[in-house]
Order: structure tokens, then sequence, then C-alpha cells
């Protein structure tokens, strides 16, 4: 079970709610990710003296991102089977490929 301390509270994200056809949509998911693996982060614990280590599992981890997310994200990945494949099914969503078109525009305009 996530245990939530002080740190926590200040690196907890707010809920994701974007239209992966919105011009920032990439933008806005790189930092929620972010943001999201920090939070995961924190609340994870070495083992100190005759303390275990606290991991989050990936249930916890998949159970936290559904709660992070609104609905009409949560519609994109509610098949999903665990938090990997969830986190791969947004990335695909939201990350866009850069075209050719792009890569020659780029490399067109780029200085020496």
């Amino acid at each position: 079970m996530l245990h939530y301390t002080t740190m926590e509270k200040f690196l907890k994200p707010v809920r994701f709610d974007c239209d992966p056809s919105s011009p920032g949509a990439e933008k806005e998911w790189r930092h929620w990710e972010r943001t999201f693996q920090n939070f995961i982060a924190s609340t994870e614990r070495p083992a100190i003296g005759d303390q275990p280590a606290v991991i989050a599992t990936a249930q916890q981890k998949l159970n936290a991102l559904v709660n992070f997310i609104s609905a009409s994200v949560y519609d994109y990945i509610s098949d999903a089977p665990d938090y990997d494949s969830a986190i791969e099914t947004l990335n695909h969503l939201f990350v866009r490929p850069i075209e050719d078109l792009d890569n020659r525009h780029l490399l067109a305009i780029r200085r020496q």
C-alpha cells in the first residue's frame, strides 16, 4: 500500500485531462507523465535497518494512474491489463512520431 508523506503531497500530480488531438497534447502528456513518475518514485523507499523496502507493485501503479487521469483518458486504457501496457498505450496516443516531411524541413532549416 502506498503511504503519502509531506514530500509526496508536493509531488502529487494534478488529474490529467487532455484531448489527444489538441496541438499541445504531446507536451502536456510528457510533463504529466514525468510528474507522475516522480510521484510514484517518491512513494518508494529502500530498506533501512530493520524496516523493509517499500516498492510500488505494478497493480498499485496502475491503480494510482487510474486515480490521476480523467474519465475520458481512462477510456483509452480501460482494457489495459497492467501498468506498462497502459503507459505504452498513452504514449502511442499522445506522442506523435515525426514525419519524413518534418525531418526534411528540420534538415533544411538547420544551421551549421
